[in-house]
């Protein structure tokens, strides 16, 4: 028998190897132990978690995608419920956009103190306990929806980008397709094409949504969790574990997709106030909304009157608007749902 000689070379790929072999198993480990321990974790004695998400801008700064995720073991369901990020939004320090608040504390405390502090702003401000916040970008959207294998999507109409793989002009072209995630990204960012502005990306966006929560069953892969463990992760802000990030993702995976998952934007109206647009959130459907969806017994919503100015008559009657009713959808009504174009 000819005698193997470890050389360098040899001792590197072996190295490679084992360390791939090492992630491989504490991966399956944590899969392994959802039925045991993740439902535990991720309820405790309450009816389900809720999550902070935020999808930054291309500078990091800006949260032009936000939501309440809110994931219940015990009940099967996951109600992902839209923030715009236009909503009107004040502090003792002014007025504004709520997009504009993680960049406030960005650029003074920097990005994970930003997280934190945005996190508790967004608990104080809603007047629920948030269990947690994920923060990311769109690079991390793209990474994900490769590793996925694409997300299919129906494209309202073409979406123009630019595409760093090639370095020139691109078009997503209407109808439906299965997105790489270099067009995914741009799909979700783009809205100069919709007449309701950031209103119809956010109908794109629960689209999207839809076909990626479509998709992520299907991860079964040993190279798409390997994938999830180094290049996702890593890259994501959040004060959460990887174990309850990775019981997150793999949700719909271990359970075949059949956890309920439904759709919602908080209720409100867009409005023009001194020149600028803004999103008044509709007080009383707002606190019915998350009352139900959130399970929080005697819920009050905005006791800080963050989010509507008393002195100023056409926020105050937009936010004071008696209509409950808020519209809830599943992923095949997302799916369909109907975009403007200009």
């Amino acid at each position: 028998m000819k005698k193997m000689i470890l050389t360098k070379k040899r001792l590197t790929v072996l190295f490679s190897l084992l360390l791939s072999l090492s992630v491989t198993l504490s991966v399956f480990f944590y899969l392994w132990r959802w039925e045991d321990e993740s439902t535990q974790a991720l309820s405790g004695d309450k009816e389900g978690i809720t999550v902070l998400l935020s999808g930054v801008d291309e500078a990091g700064y800006h949260t032009d995608m936000m939501m309440l995720c809110h994931v219940s073991p015990q009940a099967e369901t996951v109600k992902m419920i839209q923030i715009p990020r236009d909503t009107y939004y004040r502090t003792p320090n002014g007025e504004g956009k709520i997009n504009r608040i993680y960049s406030g504390y960005a650029s003074k405390y920097g990005t994970k103190d930003a997280a934190d502090k945005f996190c508790d702003a967004m608990s104080d401000a809603f007047g629920i306990s948030l269990d947690g916040y994920v923060v990311f970008d769109t690079h991390v959207v793209s990474d994900l929806v490769d590793l996925l294998g694409g997300v299919r999507v129906t494209v309202p109409t073409d979406v123009p980008y630019y595409s760093e793989q090639t370095g020139k002009n691109a078009v997503i072209p209407a109808g439906e397709r299965s997105l790489t995630g270099e067009q995914a990204a741009a799909f979700v960012r783009h809205r100069k094409s919709y007449a309701e502005g950031d209103l119809g990306r956010l109908d794109a966006q629960m689209r999207f949504l839809s076909g990626m929560c479509e998709a992520l069953p299907k991860l079964k892969k040993f190279d798409q969790y390997l994938g999830i463990y180094q290049k996702i992760l890593p890259n994501l802000l959040t004060n959460l574990g990887e174990k309850d990030i990775i019981n997150l993702l793999m949700a719909y995976w271990k359970r075949a997709g059949e956890p309920a998952l439904s759709m919602m934007r908080l209720p409100g109206e867009p409005l023009c106030y001194n020149g600028v647009w803004y999103y008044l959130l509709h007080r009383d459907a707002t606190e019915r909304m998350l009352s139900e969806q959130l399970a929080l017994a005697g819920y009050r919503f905005d006791a800080q009157k963050r989010f509507t100015c008393e002195e100023k008559t056409a926020l105050r009657n937009a936010y004071n608007d008696p209509d409950t009713r808020y519209r809830v959808l599943t992923p095949k009504e997302a799916v369909a749902i109907k975009i403007t174009q200009h």
